[in-house]
């Protein structure tokens, strides 16, 4: 979650920090409460501190609560650690025995001076199955090709919001996608399961044609 001081920035009327933390409040309540979700921020305590990165609710079933108690008393102050922080959440997640997916709200780019996208590459090769789909809140001109490549180097996907409404429409989308992703590993589960089930039925049917074979040989050393 993006605290640094630009998430003070109005669009319409309302601060970016307030249509961010209503939205996310909003999609917790529609979770499964089994699900297990954390919570981390950068930039929320400090100015100017490219460490000010906090896990402000560890990944757990029945976490709801807790995180939109966290982001309410969230107030943006600092810098953009963005690289360090998806970082942390990797770590967080257990990203190279288990399979990871972090969600990246922000309204700009690495102010401290990391590579994003060189990261994002090494945690999807260290990883299990990491994946890093990023939501950039009111980027406008930005050049956001730095945040584009932190999804397409963990295989996620990149959305930008204008707006609360957008904003709102693409949590949907990318909590959605959790699904997607459970879907995608029951189906490489199932079709493993298939390929070890066809190979042992090849198997089989070349021993059972050796063994026509050796029958066919017996007869005719018989007659």
């Amino acid at each position: 979650f993006d605290a640094s001081g630009s998430m003070w920035q109005q669009i319409n009327g309302q601060s970016k920090y307030d249509m961010a933390s209503k939205a996310l409040a909003d999609i917790m309540r529609t979770q499964d409460p089994r699900s297990e979700i954390g919570l981390i921020a950068y930039g929320h305590r400090r100015k100017g501190d490219c460490r000010d990165i906090e896990t402000l609710v560890q990944p757990a079933a029945y976490s709801a609560n807790d995180m939109m108690l966290s982001v309410n008393q969230i107030r943006p102050t600092g810098k953009t650690p963005l690289t360090d922080a998806i970082r942390q959440a990797a770590r967080s997640l257990k990203f190279q025995v288990r399979a990871a997916r972090v969600i990246v709200l922000t309204d700009g780019l690495e102010t401290c001076g990391a590579d994003p996208c060189a990261a994002a590459a090494e945690l999807e090769k260290l990883g299990i199955e990491f994946t890093a789909n990023v939501i950039g809140l009111g980027t406008g001109k930005v050049n956001t090709s730095t945040l584009q490549c932190i999804a397409d180097n963990t295989g996620g996907i990149f959305l930008e919001a204008a707006n609360a409404g957008e904003l709102q429409q693409r949590l949907n989308e990318v909590f959605e996608g959790k699904e997607i992703d459970k879907l995608k590993r029951d189906i490489a589960i199932y079709k493993d399961e298939l390929e070890k089930a066809l190979r042992k039925l090849t198997e089989k049917t070349r021993d059972l044609q050796n063994a026509q074979g050796d029958l066919s040989n017996a007869k005719g050393d018989l007659d």
